[in-house]
C-alpha cells in the first residue's frame, strides 16, 4: 500500500500540494509513512502555512506516528494559528 501512495507523489501532484493544505497534508503523510522525516515535517509545515489548522488531526492520525517522538513536531504544532 505504502509503495502505490508513493507513487502518486509525482511533480504535478507537488505542484498542486505546493498550494493547497489538504494536499500537501497528504504528501507529509506519505513521507512519515515512509519514514523520510524531513519530507514528511517539510510538507506538514507547508500544509499548516497554507491555512491547515486542524491540530487535532496532527495529534491524532496515525499517519503522523512516526513524527510525534520528534521535537520539530512540537515546533508545527506551535506554528499552528489554533495551536
Amino acid at each position: 500500500m505504502r509503495r502505490f501512495a508513493r507513487a502518486e507523489l509525482t511533480e504535478e501532484m507537488k505542484r498542486t500540494a505546493s498550494v493547497d493544505p489538504d494536499i500537501a497534508y497528504a504528501v507529509a503523510s506519505v513521507y512519515a509513512l515512509e519514514d523520510d522525516l524531513g519530507q514528511a515535517f517539510e510538507w506538514l509545515q507547508r500544509s499548516v502555512a497554507l491555512g491547515n489548522e486542524n491540530r487535532f488531526l496532527f495529534e491524532h492520525d496515525r499517519n503522523l506516528a512516526a513524527l510525534r517522538g520528534d521535537v520539530r513536531f512540537g515546533d508545527v504544532i506551535r506554528s499552528n494559528p489554533s495551536g
